[in-house]
């Protein structure tokens, strides 16, 4: 058996765990990372690269139906599957690449093990059956896997699709349910909508992406419907195997019942946490009911008073490339830190962006934290605006809160044209603590969707000012 020590211990050669063992190397310590692979980046290999490949595809085609309403008529686009996805996965492969050239090289300087490891004491990991690492601090970095919801894991496996698996088709099915109204079912459901497959979206509790500002998530409700059957509070009443596929009986929104038959399930309910199996026990961590270890910090990423540290998904905190790259930044200082003590360290601004049509967006909390008392808002309705008229793209809703107590920008909540960029300026003026009166002093040029935003900014100023 061989004995190989080291200061920091990471467990995953994800977005998270490459940057956990570069803030542990700057912080002076000795590193290794050991990942059981596919290498790669959850981003890059199954998420938001080759899904916006699919959405960049889906926007073609509807750009040519929609080109009439310009005056403009070039017919109907012929959609080729193979193609399509052919694309999705050589651009895919492109982007994987990058981060597999690395991982050889961390893995030729013996800082990358390949490998399953697993805790069997308190600084203690086995790795495969002939190697231990002992640690110092252990970085979990193991991101999360789809959740499959139990009715749905008893499809037959040909019949049901995750995000992880629809990249890999030959050809577009030509139909798809999909199981989830969060950001993966709705960009990955509209995209294939667009590219003709007939697509049915179901969800429960009302969610639609990362939205809770009930005027702006009805705006965006609104919106979608208009080219997507979606049900945000559908009730199953019954769903079996036949001939042509997957047939289910439920209750739609409106309650009336329903009855679809779709080629293909695409399950997209969420994402848990890769934890089980670990041996985190043998460390001093305590799991509870749901899997979750108790006395997990979010500000230091420590578990209690234990060695281990998560970060990325695997956390539950803020399933995002760019938080996961900052938390790796995190736990791996603090890792490499101990036995000494560990520090918070400062967050970015909260921001989602679910790259629909219409994008939706949430800075800070959104509408989460704010009260009427506390908190005052303006809105912009981009039905009106002058040049999402020009573009044709004017749905939607945004509305932007500030506190009232200093008129300061706290949050926002976006469904409509062009949310992604206009997302990040309110994401740093909120980080920045950039007050009503402020925003409005900067240059807002004509004609441009920015001009709707200004408009939320004006009204909000008028609410804080009591008229």
């Amino acid at each position: 058996m061989k004995l190989h020590t080291v200061d920091v211990a990471v467990i995953g050669a994800g977005t998270a765990g490459l940057t956990a063992q570069r803030a542990a190397r700057k912080a002076g310590a000795t590193a290794l990372m050991i990942d059981r692979g596919p290498l790669g980046t959850t981003c890059a290999r199954v998420g938001c690269m080759p899904s916006k490949l699919l959405i960049a595809a889906g926007e073609a085609a509807h750009a040519v139906h929609a080109a009439g309403m310009f005056g403009v008529h070039a017919g109907t686009p012929r959609i080729d599957g193979p193609a399509v996805l052919g694309r999705v996965r050589s651009e895919r492969d492109r982007f994987v690449s990058f981060v597999l050239a690395d991982c050889e090289r961390l893995a030729a300087a013996g800082e990358l093990l390949a490998g399953e490891a697993r805790v069997i004491a308190p600084d203690l990991l086995q790795v495969g059956e002939s190697m231990q690492v002992r640690f110092g601090g252990l970085v979990v970095a193991t991101g999360t896997v789809p959740a499959i919801p139990a009715v749905f894991m008893a499809l037959p496996r040909e019949l049901l699709l995750t995000n992880e698996a629809v990249f890999e088709l030959a050809d577009l099915p030509a139909s798809v349910l999909v199981v989830g109204a969060g950001p993966i079912g709705l960009e990955l459901g509209q995209a294939l909508q667009r590219l003709g497959v007939r697509v049915t979206i179901i969800g429960n509790r009302g969610v639609l992406g990362p939205l809770r500002d009930e005027a702006v998530k009805g705006a965006a409700y609104a919106a979608l419907r208009r080219e997507l059957e979606l049900h945000t509070q559908y009730i199953l009443e019954d769903i079996r195997v036949g001939g042509d596929g997957v047939t289910m009986r439920y209750r739609g929104d409106d309650g009336a019942l329903r009855t679809g038959t779709w080629e293909r399930v695409l399950v997209a309910a969420g994402r848990r946490s890769q934890l089980h199996g670990l041996g985190l026990e043998h460390a001093g961590v305590e799991l509870d009911a749901q899997g979750q270890p108790r006395g997990f910090d979010p500000h230091t990423l420590r578990v209690a008073e234990t060695p281990v540290f998560l970060a990325g998904d695997v956390s539950g905190l803020r399933p995002l490339l760019h938080e996961a790259s900052d938390e790796g930044h995190i736990a791996g200082a603090n890792a490499a830190s101990l036995p000494g003590g560990v520090r918070a360290q400062p967050r970015r601004c909260p921001l989602s962006v679910v790259f629909t049509d219409p994008q939706l967006v949430v800075v800070g909390d959104g509408s989460t934290h704010t009260r009427a008392e506390t908190h005052a808002f303006g809105e912009v309705d981009w039905g009106r605006q002058g040049r999402a008229r020009v573009l044709g793209k004017n749905v939607g809703l945004t509305r932007v809160w500030a506190t009232r107590a200093d008129g300061v920008l706290r949050a926002a909540e976006m469904a409509g044209p062009g949310a992604e960029h206009m997302g990040h300026l309110l994401a740093w003026a909120v980080q920045q603590g950039l007050s009503v009166e402020r925003a409005l002093e900067m240059p807002f040029y004509h004609p441009v969707l920015e001009e709707g935003l200004r408009t939320a900014l004006q009204g909000l100023r008028a609410a804080l000012r009591g008229g």
